[in-house]
């Protein structure tokens, strides 16, 4: 008994005692917009009047739907959906293989959510870009020289929890809390760092910041803050091991079902679900300031970072602002949008500023996202652009 009593103490005194030293990081400049970008003045003042319920014409609406069909036989989803909303025109909405009340993990698309809600905070005055992480969680490591805009930015040190064999291609109900450690005990020297590395750890420790500085969990706040003064009555804020009922089954890329995702536990780094047509009216209500305020969706679009290696062979140019995407288009304009993957499914949304619409696609299959989202885009450009003379 005298020997576990020891050992137990032990224990205690180890778990208490204050995390070994860090040497010192390097002293990191603000991270600063790429000099050959700037960002694009329409995203800038925003894309218009609020979304018209109006349908588009029969014509575009058959168009649409067409593509849709084929977009979905490439690419070989067991279930998919697709909006577009184009302001001032109408909307259009389809789906395949679905109920109307079911709906889609969007995986990563909630990083946007998360960066709007602290950003919101940053503006009321609760919290600041420069507070250290340490204000909140004091015995992490490397949490006392990492700021919230290098988590938002994506420069922290912090590697992403899913980046190690323990986690990769699956995701138990897990504690948020647990999540973090796990990834910042594998982090090496946690040292900020003027390189982007995308990492899903920064996003978490965001929606963990939030709660504490809120006081509610992550998806009652997205609830009550985001979901329900939109209207976006079918989508979830899902939380760990509560998933919610209307929630499709996941399916690998050869269509066996996924069985190891808990996707409420991605929490602020992805643990939202839609409906192609919510997803479209949130992101369309987001870049119109109708979720944070324009100053607040300017900083998002900010600060942004080269995502990936620039020699790499058929990349598209993609930046990293905060919580927000800008991707450079086939047809040379720019999309404002976010790509979202977890094992299972995948989505994207994305204002496209040469056709003045937002497009959303969501798959089951773990599917190609962005070929789905382009063979929308493609048919909306050809219906939209103007008849050559004869």
């Amino acid at each position: 008994m005298r020997r576990l009593l020891a050992s137990l103490l032990a224990t205690c005194l180890a778990a208490a005692s204050p995390p070994a030293a860090q040497a010192a990081c390097p002293t990191v400049e603000p991270v600063r917009d790429a000099p050959d970008l700037p960002t694009p003045v329409e995203v800038q003042v925003g894309i218009g009047p609020g979304p018209t319920e109006q349908q588009v014409d029969g014509a575009l609406a058959r168009t649409l739907e067409a593509a849709f069909r084929d977009m979905v036989e490439l690419s070989g989803a067991q279930s998919a959906g697709a909006a577009v909303i184009i302001p001032d025109v109408g909307r259009w909405s389809s789906t395949y293989n679905t109920e109307s009340h079911e709906i889609f993990s969007v995986g990563s698309i909630g990083k946007s959510a998360t960066a709007a809600l602290v950003l919101e905070d940053v503006a009321a005055g609760r919290i600041s870009l420069a507070d250290p992480v340490s204000r909140w969680f004091p015995r992490l490591r490397g949490a006392s020289t990492t700021t919230i805009d290098q988590l938002l930015t994506h420069h922290s040190g912090y590697a992403s929890f899913n980046a190690f064999p323990a986690l990769r291609g699956r995701l138990p109900p897990e504690r948020p809390q647990r999540l973090v450690r796990f990834a910042a005990r594998r982090s090496g020297e946690v040292c900020p760092s003027h390189a982007f590395a995308y990492s899903n750890t920064n996003y978490v420790l965001l929606g963990l910041i939030l709660e504490e500085e809120q006081g509610h969990l992550l998806h009652e706040l997205e609830t009550e803050r985001l979901l329900t003064p939109l209207g976006l009555y079918r989508s979830r804020a899902m939380h760990r091991a509560m998933p919610p009922p209307e929630l499709l089954q996941g399916h690998d890329p050869d269509g066996r079902p996924v069985t190891s995702m808990d996707y409420g536990a991605a929490h602020g780094a992805g643990n939202l679900a839609m409906t192609a047509r919510e997803l479209a009216t949130y992101w369309h209500a987001l870049l119109a300031g109708q979720v944070v305020a324009p100053q607040e969706v300017d900083r998002m679009l900010s600060g942004w970072s080269r995502m990936g290696s620039e020699t790499h062979a058929g990349a598209p140019e993609m930046y990293y602002g905060r919580g927000m995407m800008l991707i450079r288009s086939p047809d040379g304009g720019w999309l404002v949008g976010h790509l979202g993957g977890i094992r299972g499914f995948t989505a994207m949304v994305a204002w496209s500023t040469s056709l003045d619409a937002v497009i959303a696609v969501t798959l089951d299959g773990s599917v190609q996202n962005q070929a789905a989202f382009w063979s929308l885009h493609q048919a909306l450009e050809r219906a939209l652009s103007p008849p050559e003379p004869q």
